[in-house]
């Protein structure tokens, strides 16, 4: 077992700057009782993402596996993802683990144990971020300890958004953290726009009403209820973009 010396890093750059716009925003924060993920249950599910390049062809598909868990009851209870990133040959390719109050989505660890990027872990602690970082097994290791101003909502994409209080032309700002592997791990001010509410078919050939919202280059379709997390969209430099899309949902994941 390695161990390591954590080091105080006081974050600087963005951590507590608003956004200059925030007049027409509203800020969430994970203490203000807004926020709630507890519709969320155990579940896993099966993505295909598809590359399509900007003169409309298209590339060869990959699979993204996700299992969510709920861990505990009440509003103590712990929503664990552990996502599984395929190569175009089935491959796994790297694996990270993210961990979040269910209820108020704020994050409490993040961990990737292998990725062509290296090995990391976080634990986050009421602002308090501990960790470390190693760009190989056998390489040494990096600590890192970072006070926040605000604490951060868990990077786990859309179903994270879907716990949001999602209404017409809403547009909301909240604190999120970013792993930069070899740089520090950071915090940021994020944006979600609700663009437009759209009827989605899903893998089982039913028809649901759900929320379209915007996040950075990301196009996410939300619902409360199961599967939650329907479809999405990245966008990419010179009119690339990759569609994700429900290969197969399974409730009750254990």
């Amino acid at each position: 077992m390695h161990k390591f010396t954590m080091s105080r890093i006081v974050a600087a750059g963005l951590l507590g700057l608003m956004p200059t716009s925030l007049s027409a925003q509203d800020t969430l924060r994970v203490d203000q009782g807004r926020i709630d993920g507890s519709f969320i249950e155990s579940f896993s599910v099966v993505w295909r993402g598809t590359p399509t390049q900007a003169d409309g062809s298209v590339g060869t598909s990959f699979t993204v596996e996700e299992e969510y868990q709920v861990l505990g009851e009440g509003d103590d209870a712990l929503l664990k993802m552990t996502q599984v990133w395929n190569d175009t040959l089935g491959q796994p390719l790297f694996v990270s683990v993210r961990v979040s109050n269910r209820k108020s989505m704020e994050y409490r660890a993040f961990h990737t144990g292998r990725s062509p990027g290296g090995i990391g872990h976080l634990d986050f602690d009421d602002g308090f971020v501990t960790g470390m970082y190693a760009p190989a097994p056998e390489q040494p290791i990096r600590s890192y300890a970072l006070q926040l101003d605000e604490r951060p909502f868990a990077s786990m994409s859309g179903i994270m958004v879907a716990s949001f209080p999602l209404e017409e032309n809403a547009e909301l700002v909240y604190p999120g953290f970013g792993w930069g592997g070899m740089t520090n791990p950071a915090m940021s001010w994020r944006t979600v726009e609700v663009v437009d509410r759209e009827y989605l078919t899903i893998s089982d050939g039913g028809r649901m009403l759900a929320w379209k919202v915007r996040t950075g280059n990301l196009l996410f379709w939300l619902s409360k209820e199961a599967p939650y997390f329907l479809k999405a969209e990245a966008v990419g430099g010179n009119g690339q973009r990759t569609t994700f899309e429900i290969v197969s949902w399974t409730p009750g994941a254990q």
